[in-house]
């Protein structure tokens, strides 16, 4: 008796969670199956540069001016990677740090310049003007982090799992 009550209240709570939670799909679909390790696009960025890859993870930051960009964070590794997005074209909600999140987008490689003191793209990499706005974009950096280039992945798609 006690192990069908245990088996009820267990489908009971995961149905319970099932019904709080939505999937809020953001630009375009996400088709690619599997997922590159954010650790992986990292320590190897030479193999995956301007190449669509998909990435999973939990977002751990939110870009609060406009949406436009999320870190998400491998639960394995604890690797974290910059999705950036096309202002206005796909937008972030703001209070999704924390939410399971699945992306897919093109890596690029990111140089900081010394006259502008913010992260853009490299050469040869489209970039909207003005992308990185002073106190707006992370990714923003230091006289002396000029000359280390990041990696982040331009967002075509996305999928956040938001549980209430």
């Amino acid at each position: 008796m006690k192990k069908t009550l245990s088996i009820a209240a267990a489908l009971t709570l995961a149905f319970s969670v099932a019904l709080w939670a939505h999937e809020v799909k953001l630009g375009a679909p996400v088709t690619l199956k599997e997922s590159t390790p954010i650790h992986e696009l990292l320590a190897n960025p030479a193999k995956y540069v301007g190449k669509e890859v998909r990435v999973e993870g939990e977002i751990t930051s939110v870009c609060q001016s406009m949406g436009c960009w999320i870190k998400i964070k491998d639960a394995k590794t604890g690797a974290e990677i910059q999705v950036k997005v096309e202002d206005g074209v796909i937008v972030f909600p703001k209070e999704s740090a924390g939410w399971p999140a699945v992306a897919q987008g093109i890596l690029e490689k990111v140089e900081a310049t010394t006259e502008s003191h913010t992260a853009q793209p490299a050469a040869g990499a489209k970039a909207k003007t003005g992308e990185a706005k002073e106190g707006h974009a992370e990714g923003e950096h230091t006289c002396a982090e000029d000359a280390k280039a990041t990696y982040r992945l331009k967002g075509l798609g996305a999928v956040l799992t938001h549980i209430h």
